[in-house]
């Protein structure tokens, strides 16, 4: 089975801001997409709410794309704290609203 069909199987998936979370927003697959320095207004998944929940720390530094040019560039003290300072407990959280509230169409 390939990774699209696979995809269109699956309950929910948790991605970073990569290809895959693409692939799965195209198979239109319930999915928690985790962001630090992109901006998911920019380079989040096309789906819609409903299929989608969006964890990222709200801090003044991102977003900022500089993870991309090392991390000695991130300009937060706390190096790539958009990443770092992110809990399983709200990733976790938001699996478990999407699994509650997400309606997938055939």
């Amino acid at each position: 089975m390939g990774l699209f069909r696979w995809l269109r199987t699956v309950r929910c998936l948790v991605a970073i801001d990569s290809a895959v979370m693409h692939l799965a927003a195209a198979a239109r697959c319930p999915l928690v997409a985790i962001f630090g320095p992109t901006d998911p207004a920019i380079c989040g998944p096309w789906l819609p709410d409903s299929l989608k929940r969006i964890v990222r720390m709200p801090l003044y530094c991102s977003p900022c794309y500089r993870s991309y040019s090392g991390v000695l560039n991130c300009i937060n003290p706390g190096r790539l704290a958009c990443l770092q300072t992110l809990s399983e407990e709200t990733v976790i959280e938001a699996v478990t609203d999407l699994l509650r509230t997400a309606v997938v169409e055939p």
